[in-house]
């Protein structure tokens, strides 16, 4: 019976004369390389072909991270500071479309929320500006 030589790190068949796997590259003489085929060391079998991973493979289904929810929560935040007549209704329309698409929910509501209070201060400036220039 003959013996057949197998790189430990690889597992390509080597002759026991060789000192260096021509696969790899692994130093061949730091462990025995004797071994038959059935002794064979699961570790030291060859290695199968890898196969790109099928979207049916996979334990979830990739969805996309959605942002809707920060979008609005930033426009909200900067309305309140500047033009909110435009990043209201804004910070409004990414709140709805955050509740709907989102995981997290809570940005896309505090979005939603301080879009409102954008026009709601809005208003109120508008009011307070034309009241100031009828009493001029």
């Amino acid at each position: 019976m003959s013996s057949i030589n197998y790189c430990f790190n690889c597992g390509t068949k080597v002759d026991p004369t060789w000192n260096v796997c021509p696969s790899c590259g692994t130093a061949l003489k730091q462990i025995p390389i004797n071994l038959q085929p059935s002794q064979q060391p699961q570790s030291l079998q060859p290695q199968q072909s890898l196969q790109p991973l099928q979207l049916s493979q996979l334990s979830q289904p990739y969805k996309p991270i959605s942002r809707n929810g920060k979008i609005s929560l930033i426009l909200g935040i900067i309305g309140i500071f500047i033009a909110s007549i435009i990043l209201g209704p804004l910070a409004i329309y990414f709140g709805i479309k955050g509740l709907k698409k989102d995981e997290k929910k809570g940005v896309a509501r505090v979005g939603l929320i301080l879009g409102i209070i954008d026009i709601i201060l809005f208003i109120i400036s508008l009011v307070l500006l034309l009241t100031i220039f009828s009493y001029l």
